[in-house]
């Protein structure tokens, strides 16, 4: 589109995109443009929003790649945006894919609230399937491929302490994930000692992360998106033969989860006094605590 040797290209053999459902379907038809014409953050977030259906989400690497190679990556908050929205629909894999496919996309995963973002919308698919059945292991198999990718050079921060794959947020959800499926597909026993490395990390790495209480609700209630699922993870963990078998694991995990307790019911204090906005969080955040 932004290349003035394939204008005529262009303007002799159009390329229309759908997007949509076949009710209410969106042509797009691709135009030579100038650079300066180039789509506003707020158009790129509008296609975002558009992108429903199966087919639709196919589209995403192909439109990034795009964005890419115009120098037109996505701000952080659309980055977010985009996440989330495929977490909504249960689009993760299509996400998956144009991660992996960095270097032509642009999506990359050194900033830790990406890699969050993504791995709340994996794990999510297993929470609403009570950690239980085929579900759990599609989350965790989706986790683990992400995990892989944050191993490679694109998606390491050059900050050690900034990694995203040795914070404890993200070690969390692991967790979560694996011990969730040790308990529902192993009666609790740590078939691969999957579970003990990631409770093991966990445990170590806690310093890189400080577990504050923001005083703003609107922070709080976002915090709680980060801290409910780490202490979820430790508190399944605690439930797992081999972590119960051991006390140093299990005393720093116990440790631990008091630690984020107390975090976690301060945001909830916080977020509370503003229930009617943020309904959904505070009862979400008690269901998980409170089992």
């Amino acid at each position: 589109m932004y290349k003035k040797s394939k204008s005529q290209e262009l303007l002799s053999h159009p390329v229309v995109v759908n997007v949509g459902t076949e009710d209410a379907v969106d042509n797009y038809t691709l135009r030579p443009m100038h650079i300066a014409d180039a789509p506003s953050n707020s158009e790129v977030a509008r296609v975002i929003r558009l992108l429903k259906t199966e087919e639709d989400w196919k589209s995403l690497i192909p439109f990034l790649s795009g964005l890419h190679s115009s120098k037109r990556d996505l701000t952080p908050h659309t980055t977010e945006m985009l996440i989330r929205r495929a977490g909504d629909l249960g689009m993760e894999a299509h996400v998956l894919q144009a991660v992996a496919q960095a270097r032509r996309t642009g999506l990359l995963m050194r900033n830790a609230d990406f890699t969050r973002t993504l791995l709340f919308s994996i794990r999510l698919k297993a929470e609403k399937a009570g950690f239980k059945g085929p579900d759990v292991h599609l989350a965790l198999g989706q986790a683990k491929e992400l995990v892989r990718l944050l191993n490679s050079p694109e998606h390491t921060h050059p900050v050690a302490e900034k990694d995203p794959k040795r914070l404890p947020s993200v070690i969390g959800m692991l967790l979560e994930l694996k011990a969730a499926y040790a308990i529902d597909a192993f009666k609790g026993r740590d078939e691969d000692q999957g579970v003990r490395s990631y409770a093991n990390k966990l445990i170590s790495t806690w310093p890189l992360e400080k577990f504050t209480v923001p005083s703003e609700w609107p922070t709080a209630n976002w915090r709680l998106r980060t801290y409910v699922p780490l202490w979820h993870g430790m508190d399944l963990a605690l439930k797992v033969e081999e972590i119960k078998a051991q006390p140093d694991i299990r005393q720093g995990l116990e440790a631990r989860r008091g630690e984020l307790a107390k975090a976690i019911e301060s945001c909830l204090q916080t977020v509370d006094k503003h229930r009617q906005e943020v309904t959904h969080t505070v009862s979400w955040t008690k269901s998980l605590l409170h089992k």
